[in-house]
Formats: structure tokens, C-alpha cells, sequence
């Protein structure tokens, strides 16, 4: 069984993570998709949010289930691609569950059958999001307890946008 969990992921968040670590373990190989997102004002480029998520693998031993790659266009045609079975999608709140139902419904009509698997927030990240971070770090915030620690090297490197 392989699945897929796809998004922005700008920056990965701690909640990210945490839905990579509890569900990563449950199949054979379980695909990091980077999307690109032409609406958003990234805060890393897609190659620095790649290089983040390696470092992430290889430092909590995933490195086995894990694999990061990049894409645009539909996720069920990348399904289709990887022989994937299931999509993760992680849900914070009543309104991410009005999102992702639909989602899944529309996302298993077209691929023929991908089932989604939905992984509830833990208390500790149900707020986090993105966009909250980019917010924060916009004007000047510490960043530090919603991100893993990895992304700190990376804003000091100078590799944001």
C-alpha cells in the first residue's frame, strides 16, 4: 500500500509533520508531494521546501517509507502515475472537514477508486497553518514553535523569499 500526502507546505509546519510521522509508518511507501501554488507569495522556493523535508527524513529515520517530490496538476493523475492507493490529508477543524469530504469524494470519481485517509490534528497543532507562520514571520515574529527547528537554518541561510 502507498499513499500520498500532498500540499504547499509553505514552510512545513509541525503540524505537517506530524501527520507525516503517524501516518508514514501505516504504508509501504508514503510520497511527500510537493505542490506549487501560483496564487501564493511563497515564503522558501519549492527546491528549499524539498531540501527541508530530506533533512527532516533523514534526522527521524524515515528515510525508508519517505519520499519527496514535486508536482503540479492533479493529484489523483500522479496517483494513477505512483500506483497509489490512498491519499492523507491532515484536518485541524470543522472546517477542514467541510473541505477535504467533498475533496475525497470528487478525488476517488476521478481516479477510480483512491480512498483518502484523514488524520486529526493533535491538540498541540489544531491551530497552525501556513499561512499563520508566514503571517508571523512577515512582521518579525518568533516562528520557532510552530516550525520544526530545521527551518530556522534555512531562513538564516538566506534561502527565503
Amino acid at each position: 500500500m502507498n499513499a500520498i500526502f500532498a500540499g504547499t507546505f509553505d514552510p512545513p509546519t509541525l503540524g505537517h509533520w506530524d501527520v507525516i510521522e503517524r501516518a508514514a509508518p501505516l504504508f509501504n511507501k508514503f510520497y511527500i508531494v510537493i505542490a506549487t501554488n501560483t496564487t501564493k507569495t511563497p515564503l522558501f522556493d519549492v527546491d528549499t521546501r524539498v531540501k527541508i523535508f530530506n533533512e527532516l527524513i533523514k534526522d527521524t529515520g524515515l528515510a525508508d517509507k519517505c519520499e519527496v517530490i514535486t508536482a503540479a496538476g492533479l493529484v489523483v493523475d500522479l496517483c494513477a502515475q505512483l500506483k497509489v492507493e490512498y491519499l492523507v490529508r491532515g484536518v485541524r477543524s470543522v472546517a477542514d472537514l467541510e473541505r477535504e469530504l467533498p475533496m475525497s469524494v470528487a478525488n476517488e470519481l476521478l481516479s477510480r477508486g483512491v480512498k483518502t485517509i484523514l488524520i486529526p490534528s493533535t491538540k498541540e497543532h489544531s491551530f497552525v497553518s501556513s499561512s499563520l507562520v508566514r503571517e508571523i514571520h512577515a512582521f518579525g515574529g518568533d516562528i520557532d514553535p510552530f516550525v520544526p527547528h530545521q527551518i530556522r537554518k534555512f531562513l538564516k541561510k538566506g534561502k527565503s523569499q
